[in-house]
């Protein structure tokens, strides 16, 4: 009888546990759920609370459904490189710029995903810098986890939103359907930068698994991509053209190189006036020459002129401040 009590007690004990798990697994559930809603409330009315790396996508999901026809994607060389408000001033192009600094691969198919879902672009331009930039080994897989679950839990990505709810800490940072004024001068004074490097080059392997998905995603949508590789001597070599050349020619992408110094002099850049930061950057008058090349580029596309459609005063609005703050 004894031993009976005892295994009762202890399955009973058994019991207990199970159920103070699930009262715990529960009430954390509850409270992301309300952290969630708390922080989605706070993404879509209060923009200066938003971390600044996350505005551009906080932005784009603002927009009404169906109305873009042009997304960018990439880290810093995207955003530097192409001015969708350039291209709504004078075509009408209804571009959203949605990179940001140190965007990966999996990011921007995170961002390309979830703007799919309201959204239907006929393009989409992807810079190629972050195919060369990640971790790799168990560490990359670490960062895909990560970043796959604050794709999908927002408490994760927006946690430090606190901050400013609490304190008043704003981020302020003035931006055009995501394009933001770059226009220190900082000129590249290197030697010719388009030969083979030094070191073996290669893709980093989640970066390409993901690349993979985005050219498979894009597909399925019917939308058309084109990778880009942005002009810059601190991030580009033949080598690393080379093997994008080659992906893009698997995959069958469309590509631009613009570093081939035949297509900078086309371009017109001029290191005097269109560096930033010494070469790793375009500034706004560089940003302006390429984004005059897939102009004309992109007229093949025939997107739509959204100017004058009532949908779009919002895109009015920013255009004309654009260009009071261009010529300003």
């Amino acid at each position: 009888m004894q031993d009976f009590n005892v295994k009762m007690n202890k399955k009973s004990e058994r019991g207990g546990s199970w159920q103070r798990v699930a009262c715990f697994l529960l009430l954390l559930a509850l409270l992301l759920g309300t952290l969630n809603v708390w922080c989605l409330h706070l993404w879509e009315s209060r923009e200066e609370m938003i971390p600044v790396k996350l505005k551009h996508l906080a932005g784009v999901q603002q927009e009404p459904e169906n109305t873009l026809d042009l997304l960018v994607l990439g880290n810093s060389l995207s955003y530097t490189s192409v001015s969708n408000m350039d291209l709504w001033n004078s075509d009408g192009i209804a571009g959203y710029q949605c990179g940001h600094s140190g965007q990966t691969v999996q990011e921007a198919y995170e961002t390309l995903r979830i703007v799919l879902g309201q959204q239907c672009p006929r393009v989409v331009l992807l810079e190629t810098n972050a195919l060369f930039r990640g971790r790799d080994g168990s560490m990359g897989w670490a960062d895909q986890f990560d970043t796959w679950l604050a794709y999908r839990v927002p408490f994760l990505q927006l946690h430090d939103m606190w901050k400013s709810a609490l304190f008043g800490v704003k981020r302020v940072e003035e931006n055009y359907k995501g394009y933001t004024f770059r226009t220190q001068q900082d000129p590249y004074t290197g030697e010719e930068y388009m030969v083979e490097a030094e070191e073996e080059e290669g893709f980093h392997e989640l970066s390409k698994r993901y690349m993979d998905r985005i050219v498979r995603l894009c597909r399925d949508k019917d939308v058309r991509l084109i990778l880009f590789s942005s002009v810059s001597p601190v991030n580009y070599s033949q080598t690393r053209i080379d093997l994008l050349e080659a992906y893009c020619r698997e995959m069958d992408v469309e590509y631009i190189d613009f570093n081939a110094p035949g297509m900078r002099e086309q371009v017109g850049i001029d290191w005097t006036t269109d560096s930033l930061d010494g070469g790793d950057h375009l500034n706004h008058t560089g940003a302006k020459k390429i984004t005059a090349y897939l102009r004309e580029y992109l007229r093949e596309e025939h997107l739509p002129d959204r100017r004058g459609d009532g949908r779009y005063v919002s895109w009015e609005e920013a255009g004309r401040a654009y260009l009071e703050a261009e010529n300003g």
